[in-house]
Order: C-alpha cells, then structure tokens, then sequence
C-alpha cells in the first residue's frame, strides 16, 4: 500500500514511457512495490540503488552514469527509461518470455542465459531451470507476477488503493530548511504517514539533511502548500 501510494506521484512521469514501450503499468508498478517500495533513494545492501535498484555497473550500461555529482540512478525518469531498455534487450535474448527476463533482472543475465542455454526449449517454471536458479530469483519472479495481478485486480481480493490528490505544484521556500525538517513541520497534512517519501522522491537531488536554501524552488503535493504557509 506505501508503494502504491509513493508510485502515485510518480506516475504522470513515468507511466508513459511504459506505455509509448508497449509494456503494461502494472509490470511497472509491480517492478518498482518489489524492488524499492517506490522509494526514489533505495539502496541494497549488494551495491543495487534507486527505483529499479540498478547495480552501478549495469547503470551505466544504459547511461546511468553520474552527472554533476548526482547519481542518475536516482532519477525516476531515467532510470524508468533504462529498465525499458534494459528488459526489452532482455526479451529479445529471451523469446519475450516474461518469467525469463524478470529472472536475469534480479539473479543475473549471464546466468540466467546460461540456465536457459542448458534448457533450450524450457519455460522458468520447468523444475530443471527453476531449481537452477537462486532462492532469491525464484520467489522474486511469482512475487512481481502477484503484484501486477494485485494492480490489476485489487477489487477481487478486497484491497482498496486509496485515491489520492497528486497534483503537484512548485513552492519556494522562505526560510533555508532541510527536506528532514519540512517533513516535520508538516507533520501528517492531508496525509497520515507523512510526506517524507514523497518529498525526496519529487525532490531527488537533494539529500535529507542538505540546507536548502530560501528562494529555491521545489516540487510539493499541492495538498500542502497551506500547511507549510501556515
């Protein structure tokens, strides 16, 4: 439910890449639940960083590099656009079977190429190439599959995504503050679990103890430009 929530303001930024690739938002937003739970800023402890937890390597295989100091793996639009690339070279090598190339997302194209290669004509789910396959891989793919079916149809199973405002608009601060200290003075506006995901997500250059300085623009939930006025 968090990750539905953060991938809301998301949305409108990402969504359409997807959709202009073909590809269906539900693998997107089950991508995005598994890998990171919609936090712009994940990290894994394997070294794996943003959205869709790109390894450094792999990042900048598809032009993650960094700019400026600032990784842009931590980008949701470019890295977004990169895992786009990513898996559609992945469902070239791999007959467009889905299964395949969400298991070489997360144990590994080499290897999965490899298992696949020793198993020529065999679905993931065939034990000989299942079994091959580390734990992690194997619950990761039924995981990813559950959550674009949840996505997709949340009403047969009771689950109600919240509707949620998203609009965003631009506010400029008066006063220097630190994206850890506006979360705080806007304490739970509009919304109980805070804003401090959405802030750094919306906002995902800055760190959460940077001074920001008064006069810069950022990008808010409209919802509380009134609180923050207050």
């Amino acid at each position: 439910m968090k990750a539905h929530h953060n991938y809301q303001f998301l949305r409108a930024e990402i969504a359409p890449i997807y959709e202009e690739a073909g590809l269906p938002e539900a693998l997107l937003f089950a991508m995005i639940a598994t890998e990171s739970g919609g936090k712009v800023h994940a990290h894994s402890r394997a070294g794996a960083t943003g959205l869709l937890q790109f390894m450094r390597y792999t990042g900048r295989r598809y032009g993650l590099t960094v700019e400026d100091g600032f990784d842009m793996r931590l980008d949701p639009v470019a890295s977004t656009r990169a895992n786009v690339a990513y898996l559609n070279d992945q469902f070239a090598v791999f007959n467009d079977s889905l299964e395949k190339v969400l298991a070489a997302y997360n144990g590994g194209e080499n290897r999965m190429r490899a298992v696949s290669h020793r198993n020529a004509g065999k679905s993931l789910w065939d034990s000989e190439v299942y079994y091959s396959l580390p734990r992690e891989t194997r619950e990761y793919v039924p995981r990813i599959l559950a959550a674009a079916w949840l996505f997709l149809h949340s009403t047969d199973y009771n689950l109600e995504f919240p509707e949620i405002d998203t609009t965003t608009t631009e506010l400029v601060l008066r006063a220097d503050i630190a994206l850890g200290e506006l979360t705080i003075c806007l304490g739970q506006e509009n919304n109980p679990n805070g804003w401090f995901h959405t802030l750094r997500n919306l906002n995902p250059r800055y760190e959460p103890g940077d001074r920001i300085e008064a006069g810069t623009a950022l990008e808010v939930p409209a919802g509380i430009v009134a609180a923050y006025e207050e």
